[in-house]
């Protein structure tokens, strides 16, 4: 965004512009921070006002690679070290891989990969567009030939199973349009579930279609929207077999990014750059300077690509840790399609609530069980609490998480509204047991934040 007012009175006095390198002599004649009077001089560089910037604010960026926003009142001087090139655009650096002159569409929806800091409260806010992100990250030009789609601009705990729908259906257009893959930049809260859904909802895609979030802000010095989304385009452009796809770093460094497959992934800390593992199976690939190195990839899809949107958002998650679960099961009953609980060690319940399990199955609402342990999957016949649930009608969800088990049991009881209620448990049962996007996997590794995940990464060349 152009400066305005007194600001743009001000650079154009010195005759400075946006990505000119700057000396700034900064006073401090009212009382802040700062003694009264006490001056700082900073070499910079001249930053556009941001959508979210003060009018009277000049943006500033340092050495260290933050942003600084200062009054132009309190700048008392400004030289110029070195002229912006004429044209104004940023060297474009050819990636390793070349650019392939495929074509891959970039779907915007927000959160911290497209955000920016508000200067006046320092909090993050979705603000950039695609087009924004490919000026701001210009190496994906080597890369492919992107092109921009923006299905929302929301921060990823607004994202709801509407929205899910509008992703798919901007995917559908993509691969309508031309693309051989699709890249949708996502928030990271809930990145892990939007890739389960699209899972589902998404039947054979013609080409990979790839979620990729960052942990912090473009504008930050320490941000890995960079490196994540050049490597989500080298894979959305690879021609790997279609299906949903997660790239996020594998370490806190800048080294390489994790391939995962959209319903075996989860995000294991909140701050953390590596934050994204792979549960219950090795990662599909990595992606680093040499390009694309494949351990794990999911086998290629067979049929016609197709859509199946829709979610029944009436199905409720809970956890079986211990407390009073029944005004719970009780709520169930009365407001619910169906149930999924995390159960505990391999998927148990207290038995003191088997009978109200057992009678919601009786009504026709079908009741899951997850595990809430992080890796591992649910086994019911190993004790008899779980034989007596398994006797009762509940599902095993298998090696699926929690969240995963979830949204897959809001998508088939969508499939399924017009069954009668009593062939809607088995009919549930058929569809939720059948694995349609490697949800439910044969065998499991272990992966962790520690030692064992360590040792994996090295044994696949990411230190």
């Amino acid at each position: 965004m152009m400066y305005t007012g007194k600001a743009k009175e001000l650079l154009e006095g010195y005759g400075i512009g946006p990505g000119d390198l700057v000396r700034v002599e900064m006073t401090f004649p009212r009382q802040t921070h700062r003694k009264n009077g006490q001056q700082m001089v900073l070499d910079c560089v001249l930053l556009d006002r941001g959508s979210r910037s003060r009018e009277e604010n000049i943006i500033l960026k340092l050495d260290s690679g933050y942003n600084l926003s200062i009054h132009y009142d309190h700048i008392s001087n400004m030289t110029l070290l070195q002229r912006t090139p004429p044209s104004g655009k940023v060297e474009r650096r050819t990636a390793s891989t070349g650019n392939t002159g495929k074509k891959v569409t970039l779907i915007g929806t927000g959160g911290t990969i497209a955000s920016m800091v508000d200067y006046r409260t320092g909090a993050v806010h979705p603000a950039m567009t695609p087009t924004e992100m490919n000026e701001a990250i210009p190496d994906i030009s080597g890369i492919c030939d992107l092109e921009h789609a923006i299905a929302s601009s929301i921060l990823s705990e607004d994202v709801s199973c509407t929205h899910w729908d509008m992703f798919t259906m901007e995917v559908e257009k993509a691969f309508a349009s031309g693309a051989v893959g699709v890249v949708i930049a996502h928030g990271t809260d809930t990145l892990a579930s939007t890739s389960a859904a699209l899972s589902f909802t998404l039947r054979n895609p013609p080409g990979p279609v790839v979620l990729v979030g960052s942990q912090r802000s473009s504008d930050r010095p320490s941000s890995d929207a960079r490196m994540n989304l050049e490597h989500a385009c080298i894979l959305a452009s690879s021609g790997l077999p279609g299906a949903v796809y997660v790239v996020m770093h594998a370490t806190i460094s800048d080294s390489a990014s994790l391939i995962h497959l959209g319903t075996k992934v989860r995000k294991m800390h909140s701050t953390r750059r590596d934050a994204f593992m792979s549960i219950n199976r090795m990662p599909v690939g990595v992606i680093d300077d040499d390009g694309i190195r494949l351990i794990e990839p999911p086998p290629p899809g067979t049929g016609e690509f197709s859509t199946s949107i829709g979610f029944n958002e009436r199905v409720m998650l809970i956890s079986a840790q211990v407390s009073d679960l029944s005004p719970l099961l009780d709520c169930v009953r009365d407001r619910y399609s169906a149930l999924v609980i995390a159960g505990s060690g391999m998927g148990h319940l207290s038995s003191r609530y088997l009978e109200k399990v057992r009678g919601i199955v009786k009504e026709g609402i079908p009741v899951v069980m997850a595990t809430d342990c992080i890796n591992g999957s649910t086994d019911l016949d190993v004790y008899s609490t779980g034989r007596d649930l398994i006797d009762a009608g509940v599902i095993p969800a298998g090696d699926m998480p929690p969240h995963v088990a979830h949204i897959k049991s809001m998508w088939v009881m969508e499939r399924i509204k017009g069954v009668s209620i009593d062939d809607r448990v088995s009919s549930f049962a058929e569809l939720f047991l059948t694995d349609l996007a490697g949800e439910m996997g044969q065998r499991r590794t272990m992966g962790t934040f520690g030692i064992e995940y360590l040792e994996m990464l090295k044994g696949i060349g990411v230190d």
